[in-house]
């Protein structure tokens, strides 16, 4: 498990460290080599094709190119039992001035003059989101070949990052004298899709930033002051040796079930806050916030990305920083639980 998931961050990472809209050749190039795992490890995938619009330049021109999830069907002895929905996205985020920075630039110099690139710029994104990529890929032959009652539904959503998540930018947003637009978040298609159809579901299970565990305390981020004020330091433990299932408060039952099958096979610590996520349009961790929108359950398991590692969204999020031996610990308990769910 540690070999494969190590083999293929840094696969990922090294062929593909600029997966956005903004360079298509690697998110492009990132889908057809996921696409080929899958079908190397003897299974089939569809995509489920949409049309993103988004901006190309600091003047807000508009421009749209389609864009794949990519599915992998499981099905389970009982169609009418329910499906498990089981995904993470596989773009990495966009380059910015900071952390928080809203709007990417398009003008920095490094670009053209062969300067060494900022802090914050095209990420490679091992951790966030290369690291769940390769742990679904990893739990994909396991639970292809687990006899299961219930049917799984495993994706790779497109355009988690900037500036689709939370859909933020669907409506227009003015910087200055422009207006920015962007629609086209992967997860929110693939939830509106699967709202529309007869089909009883269990819930999401959404994988965001799950390769970073130490013994250290307090909270990694420097560019986020918030943290602290919105109380942060009182929900999450201080050691950053656990992972994390983040949810809603309609979907903390299932987050709460989900976790206590995880405890009963991993010596990994879980913690599932006492404060959900809220209600919210502008509340969310990751693709389980798409969810959230159609009604249906979803969490997301973590190791809490930005509060815990000083590498989120930056160029020093690389594949050496992951703590592989933990990590590998943690996507086998997550195969457990989905396999004990699902039966």
């Amino acid at each position: 498990m540690q070999d494969y998931l190590r083999a293929t961050v840094s696969t990922i990472c090294e062929r593909f460290p600029r997966r956005h809209v903004w360079n298509d050749v690697d998110l492009f190039g990132c889908q057809h080599w996921i696409e080929a795992e899958i079908a190397q490890r003897g299974l089939a995938s569809t995509r489920q094709a949409f049309t993103a619009t988004y901006w190309t330049d600091a003047k807000g021109t508009p421009a749209s190119k389609s864009v794949s999830n990519i599915c992998v069907e499981l099905p389970g002895t009982d169609p009418q039992a329910g499906t498990l929905i089981v995904g993470a996205h596989y773009d990495s985020r966009h380059g910015m001035e900071a952390q928080q920075s809203r709007a990417p630039r398009f003008d920095w110099p490094h670009l053209t003059n062969g300067q060494p690139p900022p802090t914050y710029w095209d990420t490679p994104g091992a951790n966030d989101n290369t690291s769940s990529v390769a742990a679904l890929l990893a739990m994909l032959p396991a639970l292809h070949a687990t006899p299961r009652r219930h049917t799984i539904h495993a994706v790779f959503w497109v355009n988690e990052e900037y500036p689709f998540y939370r859909n933020f930018w669907r409506k227009g947003r003015r910087i200055g004298d422009t207006i920015f637009r962007a629609d086209g978040m992967g997860s929110y298609y693939h939830a509106e899709r699967f709202s529309k159809q007869d089909r009883p579901l269990i819930g999401c299970i959404a994988l965001d930033t799950m390769g970073c565990y130490d013994d250290e305390k307090g909270y990694a981020s420097k560019d986020a002051p918030w943290l602290k004020k919105a109380g942060v330091n009182l929900i999450f433990p201080d050691s950053h040796n656990y992972v994390a299932f983040l949810s809603n408060l309609a979907s903390r039952s299932f987050a709460s079930r989900s976790a206590a099958l995880f405890r009963k096979q991993c010596p990994i610590p879980v913690h599932v806050p006492w404060i959900p996520l809220g209600a919210r349009a502008s509340s969310g961790w990751s693709d389980d916030w798409s969810f959230w929108q159609f009604g249906i359950p979803a969490f997301c398991v973590t190791d809490t990305a930005y509060i815990r590692s000083p590498h989120y969204h930056r160029i020093t999020d690389t594949p050496e920083k992951l703590n592989y031996p933990v990590f590998a610990k943690v996507v086998e308990g997550v195969l457990s639980t989905i396999i004990q769910l699902t039966r």
